[in-house]
């Protein structure tokens, strides 16, 4: 399972994207098939990485946030726990996320394990601390414009001026593959599950030469939504994220620069990508593995003008990139048929001749790989933000005072009171979404015809039948659905 963390499925060569290069995943999907409507059940790492592993939503898992005390321990079944106890030998090679202590030492044979900052457990190289160290005190120009406001940024969402100082083979992405090329060696014919996960292109958006300067701000022709967006039409905590993150204070050149290391961060992966197909060519173990290709979630990617993501359902970040192959899956396919990421645990249980778990709610979509055009799910669901409400919304032209005030109090990710508290959930069909935010404003987008998703028909009494037939299939789904399997 290759995890990226953050990835706009927009920016991959397989599905469309005209200057990114990304040879080693799209031949993933020469070998495979490319499923186009894959969505996750929550835009946050860690619920969304819990519900992948138990097939759970997370109004059933109950963990809704990114801290620690949201990791799950080792009483929980899992896709790891329910592979380790039929033979396998598992391992955890990446960005983790999901995992606290007591489940890693008790379910995984081999953990490499590394996070925004650096490496933090496995073998330590003197460069894996120096790159540790570098992300976390050095100082230098960086996101200028929140500091001129009186923020301190640290190693954040913005521009980060400067390649990192580290040739590649010293910098996170690199080691990540080289710890897995060591991994797959020393497998032989036992059976393995391996998560191969990164933690970029997630913030900070910082890379290392060539990828740094492989991509010309120049190529991106626009930004969708960065001259258009009315927030007084969209949900306000989505004006909040963008404000107190300091992407006001950029020019349109600035984020386009922000997208080209992106972009950068994205091809270095895909190289990492391109060492593990090696290596299991190398090992004798390509025909008989199942590889998964997909994101945690997906990224703005200068939709809106902003990188990052916020507690809301925009298709840039609910839409993932999930690619399939292996044996008994068909070649060079594409699917249209909408995929929750909690259908992953059931749909490995059956391609491996398992049961799927009672716990799980997902529902298996192997029926794909060999009749990709037929159909799974008729719309997905997905729910954010805490039980707690969020802060009322104030006035926009408060903004300034409101954001010196909480900035001295807490510092700049004041934003995070508004983006992950106060339930809300979204249902996506027939080519339409309607999302209902607590405390926020409701919102309905016809995506067919609005793809960038600018503008809100919630309040457009044309679509009022529209808005409350998908808004009462909502809140049934939301009241029965995900309670119908007791986490434990």
């Amino acid at each position: 399972m290759i995890v990226t963390d953050e990835l706009n499925i927009s920016c991959l060569g397989c599905y469309g994207d005209p200057f990114i290069k990304t040879p080693n995943i799209d031949r993933i999907a020469k070998n495979g098939i490319r499923f186009d409507e894959a969505y996750c059940i929550m835009p946050l790492c860690t619920p969304s990485r819990v519900s992948m592993f138990t097939g759970q939503y997370p109004s059933t898992h109950k963990r809704f946030f990114v801290d620690e005390a949201s990791h799950i321990g080792a009483e929980v079944p899992t896709l790891v726990s329910s592979l380790k106890e039929r033979g396998y030998t598992t391992a955890l090679i990446g960005k983790n996320h999901c995992f606290n202590q007591s489940f890693l030492d008790k379910w995984f044979d081999v953990i490499e394990e590394y996070h925004h900052w650096g490496k933090v457990r496995g073998e330590m190289r003197p460069s894996d601390q120096a790159v540790f160290d570098w992300r976390h005190n050095d100082k230098r120009p960086m996101f200028d414009k929140l500091e001129q406001r009186g923020g301190k940024m640290g190693m954040g969402e913005g521009l980060i001026e400067d390649p990192e100082p580290f040739p590649p083979e010293e910098c996170m992405t690199f080691r990540i593959a080289e710890d897995t090329e060591s991994f797959l060696s020393k497998q032989g014919d036992k059976p393995f599950f391996l998560k191969y996960s990164f933690p970029d292109p997630h913030w900070p958006i910082t890379v290392c030469e060539p990828y740094y300067s492989m991509y010309s701000p120049d190529l991106f022709d626009k930004l969708p939504g960065y001259n258009e967006v009315d927030w007084e039409r969209h949900p306000f905590k989505h004006f909040i994220q963008s404000m107190a993150a300091g992407f006001d204070q950029y020019s349109e050149h600035d984020r386009k620069r922000m997208l080209a290391i992106y972009y950068g961060m994205i091809t270095f992966i895909d190289d990492a990508v391109g060492r593990l197909l090696d290596a299991l060519e190398q090992n004798g173990l390509m025909d008989n593995t199942l590889i998964m290709f997909t994101s945690d979630h997906g990224c703005f990617a200068g939709h809106l003008g902003m990188l990052g993501k916020t507690g809301g359902f925009y298709d840039s970040l609910m839409r993932i990139p999930l690619i399939v192959s292996g044996p008994g899956v068909e070649s060079g396919k594409t699917s249209s048929s909408m995929i929750s990421n909690i259908d992953f645990l059931p749909t490995i249980h059956e391609w491996l001749g398992f049961e799927p778990p009672d716990y799980s709610q997902g529902i298996a979509f192997n029926h794909l790989f060999e009749s990709p055009t037929s159909e799974h799910r008729t719309e997905v669901y997905a729910e954010c933000g805490t039980l707690k409400a969020p802060p009322p919304p104030f006035p926009f032209s408060d903004f300034e005072a409101e954001n010196n005030r909480r900035s001295a109090e807490i510092g700049w990710q004041w934003f995070v009171d508004y983006t992950t508290n106060g339930h809300s959930a979204m249902i996506k069909k027939d080519g339409w979404k309607y999302c209902f935010n607590h405390s926020d404003m409701e919102e309905l987008y016809h995506t067919e015809v609005d793809p960038h998703e600018l503008n809100n028909l919630a309040d457009d009494g044309g679509c009022y039948k529209i808005k409350e037939t998908l808004k009462n299939k909502l809140m049934e789904w939301l009241l029965v659905e995900p309670h119908t399997v007791n986490s434990k």
